[in-house]
């Protein structure tokens, strides 16, 4: 019991002289966390019209690993962004194509451990409409606003993917986490793969919309789509007024409420599983079709127009 008692009061103590040296060390930094970043950040650049290239640029290839990067509408293909002491960066446009490469170096002996910096020391792109985008990123805080661009294609860890008022020709997301949010925006062909996903998707309109992943958390509200398809091992489903001519839904484990903007009458149901599932029917309409497959089912499927 001596030693128990011995033991918790050093750990006490130890605590109490840590949490001493903390409030001391911030005090200094007038409790500035981004203060704690050693790394120095070095703000620049690029504009594609002083790049001395006279091809026209009809592609964007993106790739870095450790900033956020946010992209937006504009006459021309500008880049403001930072080069960081523990990052190596090349900006430049070859063969009517604008890359971006952003390496960033590892070691927090080196570099330090905080690189707190990145949280507000984002790039920002402007660009042209009918751009083809590529962008490659580790973990993937991406903004677009207002973009234009005839095709959009994201590889990446973590994906942290937000669009806004967007027209995308067609759309294609690989990662092993995603949290995709969809705004008030037009996409074509719409294909998204990830482990664990979040899609939130308002008041926005694809030619086809493909989702798939083993945790799957989708919420739709005012979405329209000529085909939606939803694939996972746990799939966790709210599809309110989507407007669609074709649903398909295969969850081993499915939790979803279904809202169809259209006439039950027209539409085929094909409920297939174990659990609460809707009835199967004939629809008027040879083209509409709603198909459910799963193992452990809980589908609350309805329409608008009953």
């Amino acid at each position: 019991m001596n030693k128990m008692k011995k033991g918790l009061l050093v750990g006490l103590t130890v605590f109490i002289i840590g949490a001493v040296m903390f409030t001391a060390g911030m005090s200094v930094l007038d409790w500035d966390f981004y203060k704690l970043d050693t790394v120095k950040y070095t703000e620049r650049t690029f504009l594609a019209s002083e790049s001395g290239s006279e091809t026209e640029i009809t592609r964007a290839e993106i790739s870095v690993s450790s900033f956020g990067l946010e992209i937006a509408r504009g006459d021309e293909i500008k880049l403001d962004y930072y080069e960081a002491s523990d990052s190596v960066v090349s900006v430049g446009v070859e063969n009517g194509v604008f890359k971006l490469n952003e390496r960033h170096k590892s070691g927090c002996f080196v570099y330090g451990m905080f690189k707190l910096g990145r949280l507000k020391y984002k790039y920002k792109l402007t660009l042209p409409d009918g751009v083809e985008l590529s962008i490659n990123s580790a973990n993937g805080d991406l903004s677009l606003y207002g973009v234009n661009a005839a095709n959009l294609k994201i590889t990446s860890a973590n994906c942290d993917l937000s669009l806004s008022d967007c027209g995308v020709g067609s759309l294609f997301v690989d990662a092993t986490n995603a949290d995709i949010n969809v705004t008030n925006s037009a996409c074509g062909r719409t294909e998204i793969n990830s482990t664990n996903l979040d899609v939130f998707v308002k008041n926005s309109s694809f030619e086809s919309f493909t989702v798939s992943g083993t945790n799957l958390d989708v919420e739709m509200y005012g979405a329209t789509a000529a085909d939606a398809s939803f694939a996972a091992t746990n799939a966790d489903l709210r599809l309110e007024n989507l407007k669609a001519e074709r649903v398909n839904v295969d969850g081993t484990n499915l939790d979803a409420y279904i809202l169809i903007d259209g006439a039950k009458s027209e539409y085929t149901v094909d409920a297939h599983g174990w659990g609460d599932l809707p009835a199967n029917q004939s629809g008027t309409d040879a083209g509409k079709k709603i198909t459910l497959r799963g193992t452990n089912i809980d589908a609350d499927l309805r329409f608008t127009v009953s």
